[in-house]
């Protein structure tokens, strides 16, 4: 493989890309299960109290006529209980209770059935009406510009994408919002993608990165940039310089990346960063990969040693140092 040096440029500490992103899911069934139990618990409640209230109402006029009449024996045999007048029975408050409990029911399964169009959950929990695509304004078909490439032969992957600043002016960071869309044109999965150099002089091209679970039946992908001006003059950044760089063959579609990198400035390098990008025997990005070196002090080395994964047979590196 060749090496090319290329003048260092700022950069600002990124997000490792090979680090898998969480997936954050919400759900119900919880909720609900809490919901149900919590009316399961109050009938029971209401059930008990109203035996207790027809033991009491069954048992309290008794017991007072006993009281009064206690001299005279004569009215005892003539004067039924109160509560048998009353209609008042266990049998009616059990069969009240599981009327009440299959309305309660049937009421969930109505809700369900009326809930129109089938949805299907996206990676930060929300639901998409599959009937219709749902996509937001401004984005663009960018199915051929990215390229996926797995981290060995897990699911974990990237994108990647060299981005050119084909403008008159300096710009800032570059970053793209990512839709992946299946078949019938439904969002299966959202990523955020950033570009590896802090700033872009007109003409010059970074390293575009998106890591995370990249879904492997997606149809298209989608995208939105985020492009701004950069603020004032780019400053000059400190002079860096590799030395005995080496890209072996790893694991499965890994290279290992070995080298030294040197400050010869005055000045100190802060935040530095390492970018790799592979390239096939036709000259199209294959692969890439970040490390981050944090400060340099003028006149030091540091060896550096990482791993960057490729799509294909790369026959040739170019590697960059970022810093402040």
């Amino acid at each position: 493989m060749e090496e090319e040096n290329r003048t260092p440029e700022i950069e600002q500490p990124n997000t490792d890309p090979y680090q898998p992103l969480a997936r954050h899911e919400t759900g119900s069934p919880t909720q609900a299960l809490v919901t149900m139990l919590g009316v399961v618990i109050s009938l029971a409640g209401a059930l008990f109290m109203a035996i207790y209230m027809f033991s009491a109402m069954g048992s309290g006029p008794s017991g007072s006529r006993k009281t009064a009449n206690a001299g005279t024996g004569a009215d005892k045999k003539t004067e039924a209980p109160a509560s048998r007048s009353r209609g008042f029975s266990v049998e009616k408050l059990l069969n009240k209770l599981g009327d009440e409990i299959e309305k309660f029911f049937k009421s969930r399964r109505d809700k369900k059935t009326s809930r129109g169009p089938r949805t299907a959950k996206t990676e930060a929990g929300k639901s998409t009406d599959t009937s219709a695509p749902q996509t937001e304004p401004g984005f663009e078909d960018l199915t051929d510009k990215f390229k996926r490439v797995p981290l060995g032969t897990g699911k974990y992957g990237f994108l990647i994408q060299r981005y050119k600043n084909t403008g008159s002016q300096a710009i800032g960071k570059p970053s793209v919002k990512l839709q992946f869309l299946d078949a019938n044109s439904n969002i299966i999965k959202k990523m955020t993608g950033f570009g590896q150099a802090p700033y872009l002089k007109p003409g010059k091209s970074t390293i575009i990165i998106a890591s995370g679970k990249v879904p492997e039946d997606y149809s298209k992908i989608l995208g939105k940039y985020a492009i701004r001006p950069y603020a004032g003059s780019p400053p000059t950044p400190p002079q860096l310089k590799f030395s005995g760089v080496k890209v072996n063959k790893g694991y499965a579609n890994s290279y290992r990346v070995k080298g030294v990198l040197s400050n010869n400035d005055s000045r100190k390098a802060k935040r530095v960063t390492i970018v790799v990008t592979l390239q096939d025997f036709r000259k199209r990005l294959v692969g890439a990969g970040t490390y981050y070196l944090s400060n340099l002090p003028s006149g030091m080395k540091r060896n550096f040693s990482f791993s960057v994964y490729s799509k294909g047979k790369p026959r040739k590196y170019t590697i960059k140092a970022h810093s402040n």
